[in-house]
């Protein structure tokens, strides 16, 4: 009797230390199921139904005073392929045919690129060829952006594999060769757009952009739940520039030089309409010039800044500066008169002459004929140190701080390295 109790007590005793055993290890397991690899689980579980979707971010613009663009943005897009999916050679064919009906494109050189699937390197140090699956090509770049949303039904209804169709913006340029010079241009690097010169590349850390990265939920159907989007990282687009150039007077200005321009054959043009009270720049413009649009005939010498890279002499634009610092200084008055001779007066062995003969003239008629020997004696007057100083004192020799780059400060001698005739 009690050896069968004694069994039965012994079963239970075992039984029960099983379950506890069971019951620990069960709890250890959701333990370290549940908290010890937490984070790691529901990272997995959380990519089976969550995505992730960079947006791009747009480019800043470039506008004149009034808000007339002048540099803008074109919604395009870009068409590339999988080169190991699209298909057989005459699936290729099929392919680049269609591309060059419907989008004018070059069918030879999509053919090549969707036949090329195999990208072969050497190895210098063991001689080895290594082979491997092209996965990515260029279809076309920048097609208009209707063209390519047909482009991309198309497709999808033919069942053409390994296309993918992109939309970006390309950089446009609506007032073709106005402003240029000063406008600049961009181009793609890698995929990237980059600020070549001019006020693209001046301002091309504002104006760039930054992409935000977009995280939503799918369903069990794959579609979006619209209440589950959120931002990752928020980008943002680039910041808008606005000049103080007005259009319709930079339409007057490149006219005007145009005509002379063709008039004259110059190696080189340039204007610049300035506000006298504040500075700003209405209208700037060089001959020859270029189309930001259709750079592929451009010439150097037509895109790069003269304005502010090239050193010149001033010429008779000297002739106001010396004369009214002059008067400020009470050297001379608008009466005082200037004996400009009969056209021609020698100055340290040298002879400076002027157009025709002017004689005895007072200040303001120095100005009025643009008499060289009349502004030559002011100049004696004031004495070296002081016209030095007047001029430094109006900017020569010194940058405008305008953002044109690169830009020259010329060349202007400290008066220790004046000769005779500098003056």
């Amino acid at each position: 009797m009690r050896s069968r109790h004694s069994r039965t007590m012994f079963r239970i005793r075992i039984t029960a230390c099983f379950f506890v055993l069971a019951f620990i290890y069960v709890g250890c397991f959701l333990y370290h199921i549940q908290i010890t690899r937490h984070d790691e689980l529901y990272s997995k579980a959380k990519r089976m139904y969550t995505a992730v979707k960079t947006r791009e971010g747009i480019r800043g613009e470039i506008f004149d005073y009034n808000g007339n663009l002048l540099v803008g943005n074109i919604p395009v897009v870009d068409v590339y392929c999988d080169p190991s999916l699209v298909g057989d050679e005459a699936q290729c064919q099929k392919i680049a045919q269609y591309f060059a009906n419907r989008a004018g494109c070059d069918y030879d050189l999509i053919y090549r690129r969707l036949m090329d699937k195999e990208i072969v390197t050497y190895s210098e140090e063991t001689q080895e060829k290594r082979v491997r699956i092209r996965r990515f090509a260029v279809i076309e770049k920048g097609i208009e952006f209707n063209l390519g949303q047909q482009l991309k039904n198309e497709t999808a209804e033919l069942k053409f594999k390994g296309l993918m169709f992109k939309n970006t913006f390309r950089r446009s340029y609506p007032k073709g060769r106005m402003l240029a010079n000063i406008l600049g241009f961009s181009s793609i690097d890698n995929d990237k757009l980059k600020a070549v010169m001019g006020l693209e590349k001046t301002f091309d850390e504002q104006m760039q952009s930054t992409d935000s990265t977009l995280v939503y939920e799918r369903g069990r159907d794959g579609r979006i739940v619209s209440y589950s989007m959120s931002e990752l990282e928020d980008g943002h687009s680039g910041y808008d520039i606005y000049l103080t150039v007005q259009e319709p007077i930079q339409a007057i200005l490149e006219e005007e030089l145009d005509k002379l321009y063709e008039k004259s054959r110059p190696i080189a043009a340039y204007a610049v309409m300035a506000d006298p009270f504040t500075g700003n720049i209405l209208a700037i413009a060089q001959r020859p010039t270029y189309d930001p649009n259709d750079r592929s005939t451009m010439d150097p010498d037509a895109y790069r800044n003269r304005i502010a890279s090239d050193v010149m002499e001033p010429g008779s634009i000297m002739k106001p500066f010396v004369i009214a610092s002059a008067l400020d200084m009470g050297i001379v008055t608008p009466d005082t008169l200037i004996d400009c001779g009969e056209g021609i007066w020698y100055y340290g062995g040298k002879p400076l002459r002027d157009s025709h003969k002017i004689g005895l003239v007072p200040v303001t008629e120095v100005v009025k004929q643009s008499s060289n020997i009349g502004t030559a004696k002011i100049a004696l007057m004031m004495g070296e140190e002081n016209l030095d100083r007047t001029l430094r004192a109006f900017g020569f020799g010194k940058k405008t701080g305008l953002p044109l780059k690169p830009e020259t400060s010329g060349i202007f001698r400290p008066v220790n390295k004046w000769d005779k005739l500098s003056i």
